[in-house]
């Protein structure tokens, strides 16, 4: 059931993208250490061994001199390697240096010697070292992992190399796993705070208003609805609040006009005047609650689009987990090959551009829908872009136009940016777009929705036009009438069109007109003036 809470489909998708980069940072820079390290160590006992290799170059210079070769070489090989132990073993060292002569004897090593050939003559390393005679690797010597690198001196046929305890050669390596295992606490921690963060200031309020509307769907009002969070979630609370108060202010009224009316129905003719008043009170109140009804499927029209890009992101996560795992184990196993390695990082990279995607695109659907929500509660004044608005308006309602065959395009060569009433058109769009879909085409009937402006003096002029059935010639009169429908058995209520007439003609100040032939679709003409003063 947690699985199911906003809490755990917001936090559990970033503790596991946060952990997953912290294990991919510390596998890359520890390889990238690692890396650095094996050259400069390489480099460096290169030129030891360069060293010694010169040092056994100028003996043997001196040698070849004295024009007595055979009889003094064995005394200046000794001498030499007198004069190398004396420098490399004048104490107990981890690092040292050995020399393998001719008949592939230890004539300087801390341990081997010629008198415990036995020790070393089957040892793997041993045998690998003399057939390669210049290279470099690992090797193991009395429990001890090393590191040995050695190059052939061709003129005495002799091996010279350095032994270096792994340990000491990745002892820095050591130093930054450390240093990273703290880095990487104080993230968990850092990441802790932000989620006590998260859950208090945004999730948990998120939670408190689903709770909140539910008593409320289930006809508790009278709980005090005071919920704090972020600026958003503190005005998407007040607005509930409102709302609940004005649902229980119209259900309190509409009880006691029903008790007027019962005692009125006894008057006389004067009175069913009051009456009369009093429907169209009610009638205000109906196209109110359109309005409300517009938005609550706009607020699940979101969350069911929302669904979508969350399910890629799981998925996504979930596979590079898989391969992460995967590419680790060959690893640590050392089966994994260059091919495969690429083959890893380039179906990392098509991951997390997918998510990055999924992500980018669950956030414009939550811009889209706390723009437009706002908009249509607040009937303050503001600068907004009409065609950017427009889009907006049609990305909040993308889960139902999807359902269609419908083509909208916007044509509008350039940027208009007006002064006025943004939840007004977005009302307005959204009820014309949603009445083509509804009268004007069958089900995946194939069709375009037009919607062009242009400025013309101090006005606006939208044109709205579809391809759908079009109206009838004796109904064009009444299409602006409260609760005149023609779709009354497919749920339709009458209202979608007076609202939009009454919005513009009442609150805009300006005029809507239509024109239709049946089969032909339709075209609404809406002129509305601009007050550029603020």
């Amino acid at each position: 059931m947690f699985r199911n809470q906003l809490k755990f489909q917001v936090l559990f998708p970033i503790l596991i993208i946060v952990l997953s980069g912290i294990l991919i940072l510390y596998y890359i820079s520890a390889n990238e250490i690692k890396k650095t390290i094996d050259k400069k160590q390489l480099n460096f006992y290169t030129d030891k061994v360069e060293t010694i290799l010169q040092t056994l170059e100028n003996r043997y210079q001196k040698l070849q001199r004295t024009y007595m070769v055979e009889s003094y070489e064995y005394s200046f090989k000794e001498f030499s390697i007198n004069e190398l132990r004396k420098i490399h073993y004048s104490e107990n060292v981890k690092v040292y240096p050995f020399i393998l002569n001719e008949k592939k004897v230890f004539i300087l090593h801390p341990s081997f010697n010629e008198d415990n050939f036995d020790l070393y003559s089957n040892n793997k390393e041993y045998k690998n070292i003399i057939e390669v005679k210049e290279g470099n690797f690992d090797i193991r010597v009395d429990g001890v992992e090393k590191w040995v690198i050695f190059k052939h001196f061709d003129k005495w046929d002799w091996i010279v190399g350095y032994a270096v305890p792994l340990s000491l050669k990745y002892d820095s390596l050591s130093d930054f796993r450390n240093k990273f295992l703290l880095l990487t606490l104080a993230i968990i921690l850092l990441i802790s705070l932000s989620i006590v963060f998260i859950v208090r200031h945004f999730l948990t309020p998120i939670e408190k208003l689903t709770e909140e509307s539910k008593k409320i769907s289930e006809g508790d009002l009278q709980s005090e609805i005071k919920i704090n969070g972020s600026y958003e979630i503190t005005q998407l609370s007040n607005s509930l609040s409102i709302m609940k108060e004005k649902i229980k202010q119209n259900i309190d009224e509409l009880e006691n006009k029903v008790k007027e009316r019962t005692l009125e129905l006894t008057q006389s003719n004067d009175e069913l005047e009051q009456i009369i008043a009093n429907l169209k009170q009610t009638q205000d109140k109906l196209v109110e609650s359109e309005k409300m009804a517009s938005l609550g499927g706009l607020v699940a029209g979101v969350a069911h689009e929302i669904n979508t890009p969350i399910g890629i992101i799981l998925t996504g996560i979930t596979h590079f987990l898989e391969i992460n795992e995967e590419i680790r184990k060959k690893y640590n196993s050392g089966l994994m090959t260059e091919e495969e390695f690429e083959v890893f990082l380039q179906t990392s990279n098509d991951l997390a551009q997918q998510i990055s995607r999924n992500i980018e695109r669950t956030a414009h659907l939550v811009r889209s829908f706390k723009q437009v929500a706002v908009d249509q509660t607040d009937e303050n004044k503001r600068d907004f872009e009409l065609t950017f608005y427009l889009n907006e308006v049609i990305y909040s309602l993308k889960n139902v136009i999807k359902k269609t065959n419908i083509d909208i395009k916007i044509d509008s060569s350039k940027k208009i940016d007006i002064y006025s009433y943004p939840g007004a058109f977005a009302q307005i769009f959204t009820n014309l777009i949603m009445n083509s879909i509804r009268h004007a085409f069958d089900e995946k009937e194939k069709g375009s929705i037009e919607i062009s402006f242009a400025f013309e003096d101090d006005r606006l002029n939208i044109v709205y036009k579809d391809n759908g059935k079009g109206i009838k010639k004796k109904d064009l009169p009444y299409i602006f009438d409260p609760f005149f429908t023609t779709n009354r058995e497919k749920g339709g209520t009458g209202l979608g069109l007076n609202i939009i007439y009454n919005i513009i003609s009442t609150q805009l100040k300006g005029t809507i007109d239509c024109s239709s032939d049946l089969g032909h679709g339709v075209t609404f003409l809406i002129i509305i003036p601009l007050n550029k003063d603020k």
